[in-house]
């Protein structure tokens, strides 16, 4: 069966500075407010953007989509998990810092932000989904605990994923540390012996004793470690490191599988959109160096099935460009492997028509 993806397309009249106020008129053609009830405490997922970048979706725009939630009277919140790698997002604090200076405030946006992993980072829970790589998938807490999820996700390309959209927006966006240590490298974390001091933080809060302190540097063990990734945000020094190492497709796949952990017990209680505007080659972590613009702005794309939505958000662009645009930014990845390993985690269906509004 197919689903349907309801499409506001910019045009003369309609154009990106109108968004804020032509987004509502989406979100209730696409009947999103019907998945909310009264009192659901709503996880609204978005990227707030990291230090240099100016591409995500602004506040403006969200602020219209956080008092729709209210019409419907829910309780939404503003979400995003801490990173893996150590900027201005890798702990609570910061984030929550950096995301007030894009303007995500309260008094601004209507509504409370929270970082759904906690401080940081150590605040998960393991999801059962009988996935091709894994059994169960380590997510953030406050994306399981949460009644519903309206995904808003900046439409862009991505340097391992080749489309980043919907899937990529929760899959790896509301993952763990571990969960997002496990997707880029599948090996444990290694120590820096030129930036390791031996000050012995990371041995007294690795959860399994993994760690030792040796003559002038600390040791990890492969055999113990778990990949929780805690020490690479612990470490003072930036001294924990790790490898970028998953193929592709393996990124994809196991990406695929923790958005089926955060959406597997929100069946009936989600709805995404995905934003075509300020759309660049690489993603939003990448600070000021986010390449060439991977398409004009074209508009915004929803639908409660992520699959079929990144299926048509891709169809749109590449419509538009005249070419696979991710295809010619990123050669050698095939963008496809999360849409496939997503519609047979049963996230949605590859199958869907577009209605434009």
């Amino acid at each position: 069966m197919k689903s349907t993806v309801y499409f506001l397309r910019f045009d003369s009249k309609r154009t990106a500075d109108s968004a804020p106020e032509l987004i509502g008129e989406l979100f209730d053609k696409a009947g999103f407010g019907e998945v909310l009830a009264e009192g659901d405490l709503t996880l609204v997922k978005l990227h707030f953007g990291e230090e240099g970048n100016k591409g995500y979706i602004k506040p403006p725009l969200v602020r219209t989509v956080v008092e729709r939630c209210k019409a419907a009277g829910a309780k939404p919140f503003l979400c995003d998990t801490n990173t893996l790698y150590v900027r201005r997002r890798h702990n609570a604090v910061d984030h929550l810092g950096l995301a007030a200076e894009h303007g995500f405030t309260i008094e601004n946006i209507g509504c409370p932000v929270i970082i759904a992993d906690g401080l940081r980072g150590y605040n998960t829970i393991q999801v059962r989904v009988d996935g091709r790589h894994s059994q169960s998938v380590s997510v953030a807490s406050d994306a399981v605990h949460a009644d519903a999820i309206i995904g808003l996700a900046h439409v862009t390309g991505h340097i391992a994923t080749g489309l980043g959209a919907a899937i990529k927006n929760i899959g790896m966006g509301l993952s763990s540390r571990a969960g997002k240590l496990v997707q880029h490298s599948g090996k444990p974390p290694f120590v820096s012996e030129e930036k390791c001091i031996a000050c012995g933080t990371c041995a007294r809060w690795c959860p399994e004793g993994a760690i030792e302190i040796e003559a002038d540097s600390a040791r990890i063990d492969p055999d113990r470690c778990i990949s929780c990734g805690y020490c690479i945000c612990l470490c003072p020094h930036g001294a924990i490191e790790f490898t970028w190492s998953a193929s592709p497709q393996y990124l994809q796949e196991r990406m695929a599988e923790h958005a089926a952990g955060v959406l597997s017990r929100k069946q009936g209680k989600m709805a995404f959109m995905n934003v075509i505007i300020d759309s660049t080659e690489k993603c939003d972590c990448m600070g000021s160096s986010t390449g060439r613009q991977l398409t004009a702005d074209l508009g915004i794309l929803a639908c409660s099935d992520p699959v079929a939505l990144d299926c048509a958000t891709a169809g749109v662009i590449n419509e538009a460009a005249g070419t696979d645009v991710f295809r010619e930014f990123f050669p050698d990845i095939d963008y496809q492997y999360q849409l496939r390993a997503a519609s047979e985690l049963g996230l949605g269906s590859c199958e869907y028509e577009v209605v434009e509004i």
